[in-house]
C-alpha cells in the first residue's frame, strides 16, 4: 500500500520540476555566487509544487471520470492507481494539498527576503490549485501554462540562489527554451488522450485541433519559437556559442512531429513519447553541464 502511494508520489515526470529549478541554480553559478542552502529549498520547493500539482490533478481527473476512459500509457493516460481504487483518491488529495502548501510556504519564506519573487510565487500557486480544473478548459492555455510554470520555476531558482535579479534576461536566453520543452512534453502525451480530453471539455492544443497534422505542426511551432530564442541569444552573444550542441536534438523531435502526424494508437505511439522526455531531459542536463562547466 505504501509503495503504492510512493509511485504515485514520485512518478518519473517530476524530474521536470527537479530539472528546470537545477537548471536555474546552475545559471546562477555561472552568473556568480550561490547560496546553496537557499538553492537546495528552492529546489525542493519546486519538487513539491509539481508533486502537488500532479496528485490535485489526478484526483481531479478522477472525480470527472476521465482517468476511467483514457488508455494508459507509460506516459498518459493519468492515474490508473487512483482510478483503479488502488488508493484512495482523497489521500491522494491531501498529500498533493500538503506538498502544495509546503512549497508554498518556502516561497513565502523567500519572498519575505526578496519581495520581487512575490509575482512568480502568485503565478506558481495559480497554477498548482487552477491548472488541472480550470486551465486546460481555457483554449490553448494548457501548453503555453505548462511551459511559463517551468521558465518561472527555473527563474525564481536563480534569484533565490544568487540572491538577485540581476542576469536574469541573460539566463532567460537559455532557460525559456528549455522550459518550454516541457510544453512540448504536455502536448505529445495529450495526444493519446485526445477524444477523452474532448469528451470531459479539456481544451489543450490536441483537443481543439483535432487534426493530427494540424498538431503536428503546432508541436514543431513550439520547437521553432523555443530553439529561436536559444539562437537570438547565441548571435548576440547573450549565451555562450556552445549552446549550439542543444541544436542537434532538432532531430529527435523532427522525429516526434512525425510520429504524431502518423498517430494510429497509444501502444505505437509510446516510442514518440519515450523520444519527448529523453530529448527534454536531455536538454535540461545539457543547459545545467554548460553552466556548470
Amino acid at each position: 500500500m505504501i509503495k503504492d502511494y510512493l509511485v504515485e508520489m514520485l512518478e518519473p515526470t517530476i524530474l521536470y520540476g527537479f530539472f528546470a529549478g537545477l537548471a536555474g541554480v546552475a545559471a546562477a553559478y555561472h552568473f556568480g555566487n550561490v547560496h546553496l542552502g537557499f538553492a537546495a529549498l528552492a529546489v525542493l520547493a519546486s519538487v513539491l509544487a509539481q508533486m502537488g500539482v500532479n496528485l490535485i490533478d489526478d484526483y481531479v481527473d478522477f472525480k470527472s471520470g476521465l482517468d476511467k476512459e483514457t488508455q494508459a500509457t507509460r506516459f498518459s493516460g493519468g492515474s490508473k492507481l487512483v482510478a483503479d481504487g488502488i488508493i484512495d483518491a482523497r489521500v491522494v488529495l491531501s498529500i498533493g494539498l500538503a506538498a502544495a502548501l509546503i512549497a508554498g510556504a518556502i516561497g513565502t519564506y523567500f519572498v519575505f527576503m526578496q519581495l520581487w519573487l512575490l509575482p512568480l510565487i502568485v503565478f506558481g500557486t495559480a497554477c498548482v490549485f487552477l491548472y488541472a480544473k480550470y486551465m486546460t478548459r481555457v483554449p490553448f492555455l494548457a501548453d503555453p501554462a505548462a511551459a511559463l510554470c517551468f521558465i518561472a520555476i527555473s527563474v525564481g531558482c536563480f534569484a533565490i540562489a544568487s540572491g538577485s535579479f540581476a542576469n536574469v534576461y541573460l539566463a532567460l536566453l537559455a532557460l525559456a527554451p528549455v522550459g518550454m520543452e516541457v510544453a512540448g512534453a504536455v502536448t505529445v502525451n495529450s495526444v493519446p488522450d485526445r477524444d477523452a480530453d474532448r469528451k470531459h471539455r479539456r481544451k489543450n492544443a490536441m483537443s481543439i485541433l483535432w487534426d493530427y497534422n494540424k498538431m503536428a505542426k503546432y508541436y514543431l511551432l513550439l520547437q521553432i519559437v523555443a530553439f529561436s530564442i536559444l539562437l537570438y541569444g547565441i548571435v548576440t552573444g547573450a549565451v555562450s556559442y556552445v549552446f549550439l550542441i542543444a541544436f542537434v536534438l532538432i532531430i529527435p523531435y523532427l522525429y516526434v512531429a512525425k510520429g504524431i502526424s502518423g498517430y494510429k494508437n497509444p501502444d505505437s505511439f509510446e516510442r514518440y513519447m519515450a523520444v519527448q522526455v529523453v530529448a527534454s531531459f536531455a536538454f535540461y542536463l545539457l543547459v545545467i553541464a554548460i553552466y556548470l562547466v
